[in-house]
């Protein structure tokens, strides 16, 4: 941790390892190591932060967002880049050093914020500002950004989101992903970065961008456009912090993939609403009724019993969708629904096929 290193260059794994002398490979598995505790310590730390500031958190609930055309939890990402600022050129011997360093640091609000050292750096501040806010002045901060540095990505992605064309959306998400690929370094930095891209802070906008890409022509009925994109973000991210494997599996279904949306399902398992009921979708589609299909029905209705109502007609989904729920309400029932409702449509007979299996 105690070299000095610029935040402001890149460097591939294969880049440090010949500085440093350690194989490419090594630098991958510790860099996985850092990050898998550096991030949950700064959420932490950043939510002791909030509560001695003596911001009120919200009541508990579950928030699942499948749309990631927005930034996330930017306010963690923003936390961690002035973090790893604070670090820049530190010597730490441990992980409990570098806790005892944030803390210190995050316990005095009061100290100001140090002046960026680049364009680079003002312009990423301006964007992390647009993603707090919305409406004209996100927009005007965006373009702010590229005033100072016309190669920021992300204030593209921001900029989209003005447009009520889906093409000049694409137009935009294309460029920055145009861009991002150019400062990360080109297909080079890929190869070497495979597999680890999302705990690269500079990945964010190409991925952000990517997705935003990848969601926009799945709603405009290229599936296959949108697989591409999504097969490649996981093999880029397979831990898929963006949750690009939901849009995946509902593009697989509209082509026919079931081996390709079996083996998602298996690479990520999940005893969830979402995870039961998107197992028994595949299976009516794949196979019909079949006894397989009346057993994960079962199962599905004890995690949450509303979901039948919404997908076989019972019931309309309601005008408002809410993002936020708790675990087998009818809240989770309507999102889930909402995503799924045309695959589920296409299941014939579902209504009674539904009542007879509950009698079972």
């Amino acid at each position: 941790v105690g070299a000095s290193v610029s935040l402001d260059a890149l460097y591939t794994q294969k880049q440090l390892g010949e500085q440093y002398g350690v194989a490419a490979n090594s630098i991958s598995s510790k860099y996985g190591e850092m990050y898998d505790v550096l991030e949950p310590e700064l959420d932490s730390l950043f939510s002791s932060f909030m509560e001695k500031v003596a911001i009120e958190p919200s009541e508990p609930h579950i928030v699942h967002n499948k749309n990631v055309s927005h930034s996330g939890p930017l306010s963690t990402e923003r936390a961690l880049q002035e973090a790893l600022s604070q670090l820049e050129g530190k010597d730490f011997n441990n992980i409990e050093e570098i806790n005892e360093f944030l803390n210190s640091t995050l316990d005095k609000p009061e100290k100001k914020k140090s002046v960026p050292k680049s364009k680079k750096s003002q312009a990423q501040e301006l964007i992390y500002e647009a993603f707090e806010v919305s409406g004209k002045k996100r927009f005007d901060l965006a373009r702010q950004a590229l005033k100072i540095d016309p190669n920021m990505a992300e204030a593209y992605n921001i900029l989209a989101e003005e447009e009520d064309s889906p093409v000049l959306r694409l137009n935009f998400y294309e460029k920055a992903m145009k861009i991002a690929e150019k400062e990360l370094g080109g297909k080079k930095f890929f190869k070497e970065n495979k597999g680890y891209f999302w705990g690269l802070l500079e990945t964010r906008p190409y991925m952000r961008a990517k997705a935003n890409y990848a969601l926009t022509v799945q709603h405009l009925g290229y599936d296959m456009i949108a697989v591409k994109h999504f097969e490649e973000m996981l093999d880029l991210n397979p831990m898929d912090n963006q949750g690009v494997r939901y849009t995946l599996f509902i593009s697989y279904l509209k082509e026919k993939m079931f081996k390709r949306a079996k083996e998602l399902l298996e690479k990520y398992p999940e005893e969830t609403t979402e995870g039961l009921y998107n197992e028994l979708l595949l299976e009516l589609m794949e196979n019909g009724y079949t006894s397989s299909a009346t057993k994960l029905l079962k199962e599905a209705l004890k995690a949450n019993r509303f979901v039948m109502d919404y997908v076989t007609g019972e019931k309309k989904l309601p005008a408002t969708i809410q993002d936020y729920y708790s675990f087998g309400s009818k809240e989770e029932a309507a999102f889930y629904a909402d995503s799924y409702l045309e695959l589920w449509k296409e299941v014939s007979g579902l209504k009674e096929w539904v009542k007879v299996g509950n009698k079972r």
